[in-house]
């Protein structure tokens, strides 16, 4: 027979006096039994996963869970009770001071100083995940390519940096909670496809389901709903948000996305309550979308990863090396979360400097020196975006001036030739440009002009962007290129 556990009485008395010294005992109770947290500055309880904030209905709850309640009847007996409402409200205000805080939290394993962290208390990070028998990995660039070479290689990533990007994805999940908390960042992911089931949704899916176990989308708030989402995300300690399928051509830049990107810690006030939240700020923001951009200040704390099938291949009767690419995620999850380790362990070759230090130390150094390829190389060429630029009269010309130029390549593409912004900048285009008073003086300017008009038809012209090499031409550097298609319809300007 179970044996039953006797629990403290608490005997009402005095309402002044009770508030005086039962409040703090009771409340001690509660947090030396782990009913709930400091988060932020407001009690929390934990449930699935999730945090929520307490209410004063959940908080009786709480109180009968670690103690009996009772008071004196006029008998001298003592009699179970219901704490009254003014003491109710002082331990509300008072318990979240008496609550063990949490530094950070994580609905799934993390990564910390080469080791994978489940569930339970880590120097004030509490995990909450189900046991997963991790696989130990030796070498992180046989774990690298695995990763690329068994788990991920259905997808049709367009260039290497491409699946750098990817991985980059899951290994900041893996340490956001950790070594990204309290600091700037970690960046956007923004995942992008040319054309429809590509599979943009689905990366971010599997990634999702390594790591967490499980994976939900949502799609992009309106106005003032975007503030409303994210401290929802805060308050419940979600590790991420994949705003998903944002219309075709979207161009995704938001001062106050641009804000919690950056920022370290979150503060705002709490919907229906009289209490803020002030908690770290370290949600992996994902958007997906076909032709998505990045613009504005969004550009300079995204990484992005496009995926670009070969126009012949019909993609609705492709074969895949994974008929079950979930199955196969869910049966390899401690395979997977060890490659990742054993990548986030890569020692990396000299530091990256710039924007988010602790992610480009923690996630980029280790990817940059096992892919070869620098992720943050296209940050380095970010132009200032300003607001989206207006010059319909001008672009028409503009776009067949660049069409026109001749190109330094032996033999010319029928539609269109890639040039560097650089290039256009030395090009017969400026003139006409000018005219209209497009004040381009330098690359950074032209690239940030130019940019703002990507995808937009002008009199069957429209511009395309790229981020690659051209060799000799760009010093074997990646570089903004920028290229005019003519189109077979001619319309007039339109998005």
């Amino acid at each position: 027979m179970d044996e039953i556990t006797q629990l403290p009485t608490i005997v009402l008395g005095d309402p002044i006096g009770d508030i005086r010294c039962l409040v703090p005992e009771v409340a001690q109770m509660i947090a030396d039994g782990h009913k709930a947290f400091n988060h932020g500055g407001v009690a929390a309880t934990m449930s699935n996963g999730v945090l929520t904030v307490l209410n004063k209905a959940e908080l009786v709850a709480l109180i009968v869970d670690v103690a009996d309640i009772v008071k004196p009847d006029k008998n001298g007996l003592t009699i179970p009770a219901i704490p009254n409402p003014h003491f109710l409200g002082a331990l509300f205000e008072r318990l979240p001071g008496h609550l063990p805080e949490i530094k950070g939290f994580a609905p799934h394993p993390v990564w910390r100083d080469g080791d994978i962290l489940q569930a339970g208390w880590h120097d004030g990070l509490l995990v909450s995940s189900e046991p997963i028998d991790v696989e130990a990995w030796t070498d992180p660039a046989a774990a690298y390519n695995w990763l690329l070479d068994e788990w991920l290689l259905d997808f049709p990533f367009h260039e290497e940096v491409d699946k750098a990007n990817a991985i980059a994805l899951a290994c900041t999940m893996l340490v956001s909670p950790t070594h990204l908390a309290g600091e700037e960042g970690p960046p956007a992911f923004s995942i992008t496809a040319t054309r429809h089931n590509a599979g943009k949704t689905f990366l971010p899916t599997i990634i999702m389901e390594a790591i967490a176990g499980r994976c939900s989308t949502t799609t992009y708030p309106k106005g003032e709903e975007l503030i409303k989402v994210l401290t929802t995300l805060v308050l419940a300690g979600k590790p991420y948000v994949i705003f998903d399928n944002l219309p075709r051509g979207w161009r995704v830049g938001d001062a106050r996305l641009e804000h919690f990107v950056t920022a370290t810690d979150y503060e705002n006030r709490i919907l229906g309550a009289n209490k803020e939240i002030n908690a770290p700020a370290n949600v992996v923001v994902i958007v997906t979308g076909n032709q998505i951009e990045v613009t504005k200040d969004m550009r300079s704390r995204t990484l992005v990863v496009n995926l670009q099938p070969k126009a012949d291949i019909n993609l609705a009767r492709r074969t895949y090396h994974h008929t079950d690419l979930r199955a196969f995620t869910r049966t390899n999850r401690g395979k997977i979360l060890g490659a990742l380790s054993a990548v986030l362990s890569a020692k990396a070759k000299g530091g990256l400097s710039g924007r988010f230090t602790a992610w480009n130390q923690v996630v980029a150094g280790p990817i940059v020196t096992l892919a070869q390829t620098d992720i943050t190389e296209w940050w380095k060429d970010v132009g200032d975006d300003g607001e989206q630029s207006e010059y319909a009269e001008a672009m028409p010309g503009i776009l067949a001036a660049i069409h026109a130029m001749p190109t330094p390549e032996t033999v010319a593409d029928i539609n269109g030739n890639w040039f560097t912004a650089a290039e256009i900048l030395e090009g017969k285009v400026i003139g006409d440009a000018r005219k209209h008073s497009v004040h381009v003086y330098s690359a950074q300017s032209m690239t940030s002009f130019l940019r703002k008009e990507v995808g937009i038809n002008y009199d069957g012209f429209a511009l395309q962007t790229t981020f690659r090499s051209l060799g000799n031409r760009t010093n074997h550097k990646k570089r903004n290129l920028f290229k005019v298609e003519k189109l077979k319809v001619k319309t007039s300007a339109q998005k």
